[in-house]
């Protein structure tokens, strides 16, 4: 697989992951407390996990906020062109149209 070919992959990918910590961290954000209680209460295969969420609405949400930028650092940083003969010291550089800026 080409270079350009591997990094489309891993940016669509990277969309897709990001949507969805994105989407669960909206999802846990909106839904009610009577909402989760009732949903509780009538039992079935989603109760354990509720029961969890219930518990630990703030353990949920830190591991969603760290997987999203987790998702969102590496994409950037494939997408800004890390230089692939990566040694020890290795180099990151953003071309702009009046300059490149690099990090070493």
């Amino acid at each position: 697989m080409s270079a350009e070919v591997q990094d489309i992959v891993i940016f669509v990918v990277g969309v897709f992951l990001s949507a969805f910590f994105s989407g669960s961290e909206a999802a846990l954000i909106s839904i009610p407390a009577k909402r989760v209680k009732q949903l509780m209460e009538d039992g079935g295969p989603r109760a354990k996990a509720l029961n969890f969420l219930a518990e630990k609405p703030s353990e949920i949400l830190t591991t969603i906020l760290i997987g999203n930028n987790f998702v969102n650092i590496f994409v950037a940083s494939t997408i800004l062109g890390w230089d692939r003969n990566c040694t020890f010291a290795c180099r990151c550089c953003v071309h702009t149209k009046t300059k490149e800026i690099c990090i070493y």
